[in-house]
């Protein structure tokens, strides 16, 4: 699994454009994207707008699962990027 940075993810996204939107879901969005190498990604990420600290340890708790049980018929965890914004 590797480490994105933001930049790279932003990059694949053409910066979280709104056309890339493939999935929204209370306090998620999922962007369609791809990678400089040429794969095609999803990213899934916290709605901007989302103030909720619960949904947050829930995204997280979703991460850590998806990255140690691989279900066939679900997609693969390339990698994973965090970007923290401190006020």
């Amino acid at each position: 699994m590797k480490c994105f940075s933001f930049e790279e993810i932003s990059n694949a996204t053409n910066n979280f454009h709104p056309d890339n939107i493939v999935g929204r879901d209370g306090y998620l969005e999922v962007y369609r994207g791809d990678l400089s190498d040429g794969r095609s990604i999803a990213v899934k990420m916290l709605a901007k707008d989302n103030k909720d600290e619960n949904k947050e340890k829930e995204f997280l708790i979703e991460l850590g699962i998806i990255g140690h049980v691989c279900p066939l018929n679900t997609a693969k965890l390339v990698g994973c990027c965090v970007k923290m914004d401190f006020i």
